[in-house]
């Protein structure tokens, strides 16, 4: 027996199931085998959804870093790392302001919160890195600046403006 493996009119394989022996399939195992076929079908887009995401930030010069349900940095583009390593003396005396920005499908306080979480969280990589953190201030946006309406947009309203000052 095979299953096509797909998500959103996308096939990405199929599973194929085999015995020794020809036999019928009950409705219970093919509803089965059928939830594990869009398993893999998820895993697979998935991880090219995290491929595709990669190879399109490594090459941007926008500061960009993805972080965990947890707002925590899991990932970040040369760009965030070459400001990571920016020589500190270069930079005495100035200021760093964070803006988070959030997508609008949150009420308005949720999405301030979030945003201002998340500009807390670049701060806190940036000062992991060894910047200065009383050089830098986080403010919040939320979803004041949206203009996504669907999840490429939305995608571009979830981030964080840096901004140097004198």
């Amino acid at each position: 027996m095979a299953i096509s493996t797909q998500r959103d009119e996308h096939v990405y394989g199929l599973l194929g199931v085999h015995f020794k022996q020809p036999r019928t399939f009950s409705v219970d195992e093919i509803a089965f085998m059928e939830r594990v076929a869009a398993a893999l079908a998820y895993a697979i887009a998935r991880a090219r959804s995290e491929e595709q995401f990669r190879t399109l930030v490594e090459h941007v010069p926008d500061v960009i870093g993805r972080f965990d349900a947890n707002l925590r940095l899991v990932y970040a583009n040369p760009a965030l790392e070459a400001l990571a390593e920016f020589p500190t003396d270069s930079l005495k005396g100035k200021t760093m302001r964070l803006v988070g920005h959030a997508d609008p499908r949150g009420d308005e306080e949720y999405n301030m919160v979030l945003a201002g979480r998340r500009a807390d969280n670049v701060k806190g990589a940036i000062a992991g890195a060894g910047l200065d953190s009383a050089r830098m201030a986080t403010t919040s946006r939320g979803e004041m600046d949206a203009t996504g309406t669907d999840e490429s947009g939305w995608e571009k309203d979830r981030r964080v403006d840096i901004m140097l000052g004198s």
